[in-house]
């Protein structure tokens, strides 16, 4: 019964990295040049807002990920919205780079904007931020 028990284990395992990996080649696909390039030098990519032409950074992660970016490139904000219900990280994001560059003004309505800098961040780990 244990090298059942041991054996199911690793089938579920291997089944959620499958997952997960099927939702970064789905992102990857859905990605212009650029922004693949960009993922795969940075681990995150830039969009830009459908209607108001705000660029955005999605960086990997379940929520709180996208930044909305000055002119220079740097965050002026965090934002927080993902879509409902259980989805693998690469999933999120490219829900997240459809909707700014498609729905942006509803997009906007129902993310959480939150300053760039959260005030936890002190010190180096401040200046690491400021510098992405």
């Amino acid at each position: 019964m244990h090298f059942f028990t041991a054996f199911m284990d690793l089938v579920r395992r291997s089944r959620s990295l499958d997952a997960k990996a099927r939702s970064v080649r789905l992102l990857k696909e859905n990605l212009s040049g650029a922004q693949r390039r960009q993922f795969e030098k940075h681990n995150n990519f830039e969009v830009v807002g459908g209607q108001t032409g705000t660029r955005y950074r999605i960086r990997p992660g379940p929520s709180m990920n996208v930044d909305e970016l000055d002119a220079a490139g740097k965050p002026v904000a965090g934002l927080c919205f993902f879509p409902a219900g259980y989805l693998r990280e690469g999933d999120v994001m490219l829900a997240q780079k459809l909707a700014l560059e498609l729905y942006e003004a509803e997009a906007l309505t129902i993310a959480h904007r939150y300053p760039s800098e959260p005030r936890a961040l002190r010190g180096a780990a401040a200046r690491a931020y400021r510098e992405l």
